[in-house]
């Protein structure tokens, strides 16, 4: 039974995961090599807690809360004793294995090790591990406190043991857990989500469709709280893309059965030259004032002016049939359900509904198979990213 945590790295994400567990009873001890972020963080926690009192969501009092979280300036010392390790220190996987093999030393072989990545694959994240079985991804979103869904990724070597225990232990906690069964680029929610955000990319770089007007269809039409574009500019996903391509081409070398789509692979890389003119052109979002849209200054974020009528010079499934197309695929090949996919959209991007309720109810498998072919002879030099998968045929039959 788990009843102490290490949290290493106490940022965002693990001070946020920190105080959901503190509110759960759970002793979470805590330390971050970077010492100058721990009292901010210790702030944001006593001020969230204070709002969530206000409204009535936490019964204790701020301060008994606060006193289960412990704060260490060395890592052996907050490594002793606990029953599980999470792992959110920023993404770079050198950093993570450093932590992992430091772990290693600290904590004894059955205790579980977890790293909140958002999509480096898992297989590669545990080679560095003496007992791999005992490491898997336990991938929370953003607030931790407010979003209710956490990925569970299996690794290569990741025993059925280590996942279900984050599976049970997630639910102790009052989150939604899904299992992410085979270790995939991106797990569910950002990989599917991610092939819909390339096949704009592409259809906006080949001039088929306008950014905002493809916007304005997943607003007003699709419902989603923002569009790809505008999304983009808010998370800094043009930066974020470019930094992570070197490390995708390391993963590939190690575990490169973390992406077995070719065609999606092939799709992401002429994706990236955009991501990469823009990076270097400083059009990197709301933090330089510029990105796909305009913003008053850097750092001031306001709501792009999306016009609503601009939705209808959208064809939908344009851009969702590539997205229906790579969700049929991971089901197929047993990484996940659809009702996995459905729950991750609805949960982690805040989707009013999931995307195969769209397409039971919007369009069919001949549909989504006609749309891929057109994209095909529309755009054939990446006939790979539109080849329809058997999964889909099969539907379509």
């Amino acid at each position: 039974m788990v009843e102490r945590i290490l949290i290493v790295g106490f940022g965002t994400m693990g001070s946020g995961i920190a105080e959901v567990f503190a509110m759960n009873g759970f002793e979470v001890n805590v330390y971050d090599a970077y010492r100058d972020v721990i009292p901010k963080s210790l702030e944001g926690i006593r001020w969230s807690l204070g709002k969530l009192r206000e409204k009535g969501s936490l019964r204790e009092d701020v301060d008994t809360v606060m006193k289960r979280i412990h704060v260490f300036d060395n890592l052996g010392n907050a490594a002793r004793g606990v029953d599980l390790v999470i792992e959110a220190v920023f993404e770079d996987p050198k950093v993570k294995h450093q932590v992992y093999r430091e772990l290693e030393g600290y904590v004894g072989k059955d205790v579980i090790i977890a790293s909140n990545t958002s999509g480096i694959p898992i297989t590669y994240l545990q080679s560095v591990l003496q007992y791999k079985g005992r490491f898997a991804g336990f991938h929370w979103f953003n607030p931790p406190v407010l979003m209710r869904l956490v990925e569970v990724i299996k690794g290569r070597d990741t025993s059925d043991e280590t996942a279900g225990a984050l599976m049970d232990l997630a639910r102790r906690v009052g989150k939604e857990p899904i299992l992410v069964r085979r270790d995939v680029r991106g797990f569910i929610a950002n990989r599917v989500f991610g092939v819909l955000s390339t096949q704009v990319f592409i259809l906006y770089m080949r001039g088929i469709y306008d950014y905002r007007a493809m916007d304005s269809a997943l607003i007003y039409r699709l419902g989603l709280p923002m569009g790809v574009f505008a999304l983009t500019d808010f998370t800094g996903g043009i930066k974020l893309s470019y930094e992570s391509r070197n490390l995708f081409e390391e993963i590939d070398r190690v575990a490169p059965e973390t992406e077995s789509s070719k065609g999606l692979a092939k799709a992401r890389t002429f994706v990236f030259s955009l991501i990469e003119k823009m990076y270097r052109e400083g059009r990197i979002g709301i933090r330089t004032g510029k990105g796909f849209y305009e913003y008053p200054e850097p750092g001031r974020w306001v709501r792009p002016d999306i016009p609503r009528e601009l939705a209808d010079r959208v064809n939908l499934l344009d851009l969702l049939a590539p997205m229906v197309n790579e969700s049929l695929r991971m089901e197929r090949l047993g990484i996940c359900t659809r009702g996995d996919i459905d729950k991750a959209l609805k949960l982690g991007y805040n989707w009013p509904k999931g995307l195969f309720e769209i397409y039971g109810r919007d369009f069919t498998a001949t549909d989504v198979v006609n749309t891929l072919r057109r994209m095909s002879d529309l755009i054939p030099d990446l006939r790979e990213f539109y080849e329809p998968d058997p999964a889909l045929l099969n539907e379509a039959k």
